[in-house]
């Protein structure tokens, strides 16, 4: 069986990050895409123009760092390929009987040295789901009900869709036990950015991979699949990451104002969340990414590194 993990599409960060400083300025179009995703703020632009002229390092230079983290808890998990959705509709036109595990992801989120573990070969395919704890300023477990995917065709029947979130639907869509504490969350899809893994043959996934690899679309055509959920404490196979990079954060650190200042102080708390962070047996694979991602942020408001980016993009500016 060939482990894979399959990574969705994302700007060159770092590319973004070298014509910045060569430039000054980056047009919207450069990182943008069009039309731009569910949830995205028409004023993206003005936001990372914010965080350019108030932190010691560029948003691509910072976002390219993240996503070297995720990268590192990738190479620990024994997978045979890392690629790109597009690699993989190839290579699965080549390798039609192979046997398979794909966990598709963003190029932020970890996984944990275990990822494939216990995954034997699928007669047949179907999704597999795992719990998806999520670091926003503390960590959260995100368990799931084993009734909320069967609850989710008869949602798309009644409504000819699926909402956007079930919040109406709480009391049906409950979550699991907390585990060793941790606050828990109610999930509003059955998969989340990666947390869920297709199990069967090149051939069953190939054709189907723009319907599967992100997490909401395979969500809303679950019922066209098998599938099965593992959400006990053994299986803490992935991490899902809130970091201040991520759009979303980023307008709610905003909202008490569009300022420098409170950009800074949104940066300021999350370094500091990492104070009370401890971490269960089961999720102790995440402490060292986890802990880099604080050193990280926390030297965006090191003024020693601020004065000497600054210097280095003047010294670009010039060449």
């Amino acid at each position: 069986m060939k482990k894979i993990i399959i990574v969705r599409a994302s700007p060159d960060w770092g590319g973004l990050s070298a014509k910045l400083q060569q430039q000054g300025r980056l047009a919207p179009s450069d990182y943008l895409p069009t039309p731009l995703p569910a949830g995205f703020p028409p004023n993206v632009p003005d936001i990372l123009d914010l965080w350019n002229s108030s932190l010691a390092m560029d948003f691509f230079s910072v976002r390219a760092a993240v996503g070297a983290i995720a990268q590192k808890t990738w190479q620990k998990t024994g997978a045979d390929y890392i690629m790109s959705v597009p690699d993989f509709i190839q290579w699965a036109a080549t390798h039609p009987d192979e046997a398979v595990c794909l966990f598709p992801t963003d190029d932020d989120d970890f996984f944990a040295p275990h990822l494939f573990e216990g995954l034997a070969v699928a007669d047949r395919p179907y999704i597999r789901r795992f719990p998806s704890p999520i670091y926003v300023d503390m960590l959260f477990n995100r368990p799931l009900d084993s009734r909320f995917p069967r609850l989710m065709p008869r949602l798309r029947r009644l409504y000819g869709r699926y909402p956007r979130k079930l919040a109406l639907f709480a009391p049906l869509v409950r979550p699991g036990p907390d585990i060793d504490g941790l606050q828990t969350l109610a999930c509003d899809y059955f998969c989340q950015t990666n947390n869920y893994a297709l199990m069967g043959r090149g051939s069953d996934w190939g054709s189907k991979m723009h319907e599967v690899a992100d997490h909401i679309d395979v969500s809303r055509v679950l019922d066209r699949f098998k599938y099965r959920w593992d959400d006990g404490p053994a299986k803490q196979i992935a991490l899902t990451n809130k970091h201040p990079c991520s759009i979303s954060r980023l307008m709610i650190m905003l909202r008490e104002g569009f300022k420098g200042a409170t950009l800074r102080r949104g940066l300021e708390e999350y370094v500091r969340s990492f104070d009370h962070l401890t971490l269960p047996a089961d999720m102790a694979w995440m402490q060292t990414p986890l802990f880099q991602l604080r050193d990280l942020f926390a030297n965006l408001l090191d003024a020693k590194s601020a004065e000497v980016y600054a210097e280095t993009r003047r010294y670009n500016a010039g060449l």
